[in-house]
């Protein structure tokens, strides 16, 4: 990869926002971007610039609904997914959305890591 890619991808990873509540694509980009730009997982970068792309209330749910915080990557990934499970699942429940198919395939992919 020439230095050009590498810079555009580094400008990327620090544009990237999720959109729409899809943490599985946000999660899919970033870590594609981060690779590119030459990050690896177990860098507090890479951590600070993952949070950054999240919701504010998503980020807050996370410190607020974990014992300990996480403080890795793929912690704060895996809680992400969790934590937008339960907005989904929330937002549902008080008839704001129609069943929402995106929901219930977060929750099979969850299930899965579990077991």
């Amino acid at each position: 990869m020439d230095i050009a890619e590498h810079v555009k991808a580094e400008n990327d990873l620090k544009a990237l926002k999720m959109m729409g509540g899809d943490i599985d694509s946000y999660i899919a980009t970033f870590t594609k971007l981060m690779k590119m730009a030459g990050y690896r997982e177990n860098e507090h970068g890479a951590l600070n610039l993952f949070k950054k792309g999240l919701p504010d209330g998503l980020n807050i749910q996370i410190i607020n609904n974990n014992d300990p915080v996480p403080d890795t990557l793929k912690g704060w990934q895996e809680c992400a997914c969790q934590q937008q499970l339960k907005y989904l699942q929330t937002q549902e429940f008080i008839g704001k959305k129609k069943a929402n198919p995106y929901a219930a395939v977060l929750a099979k992919k969850l299930g899965a890591r579990t077991h």
